[in-house]
């Protein structure tokens, strides 16, 4: 893996929201991971350094926004971890969740715009790219 490439982690249960992010991702040479549950990403989490989270609301196993909550409340080193929520929820009670924890919300479906735009914001590193369509 190239040192310079931002390693991201997409928490997502949904293949073509998985595959849509992979995409776009990869497009701004990021090296990504996977998880489908809570549970996986809290175990890819421990393994690894992550630049940035992709992390959905409804996971099967867990409440996106409640394992946020865990996350950056905890005393170990993931409590500095930059996360966005990418959901299709919009609702108040979501919006005021988010408000209190920090988080940035990308509402589904994801385009390239909206990556590039979280990536410059989260990512300094990031090389800057043009996406050719």
């Amino acid at each position: 893996m190239d040192p310079t490439q931002p390693k991201i982690l997409v928490i997502e249960d949904d293949l073509i929201g998985q595959k849509v992010l992979q995409l776009l991702l990869g497009a701004f040479e990021c090296k990504i991971d996977v998880a489908d549950t809570g549970q996986k990403a809290l175990t890819l989490i421990a393994e690894n350094n992550y630049e940035l989270i992709f992390m959905d609301i409804g996971l099967p196993d867990a409440n996106g926004l409640d394992l946020c909550e865990k996350l950056l409340s905890s005393e170990t080193q993931t409590k500095n971890l930059k996360i966005v929520i990418v959901s299709a929820y919009s609702d108040t009670h979501y919006q005021s969740r988010l408000e209190s924890l920090g988080l940035d919300h990308i509402l589904k479906p994801m385009t390239a715009e909206k990556c590039q735009n979280i990536l410059s914001k989260y990512v300094p590193t990031l090389k800057k790219q043009v996406l050719h369509e």
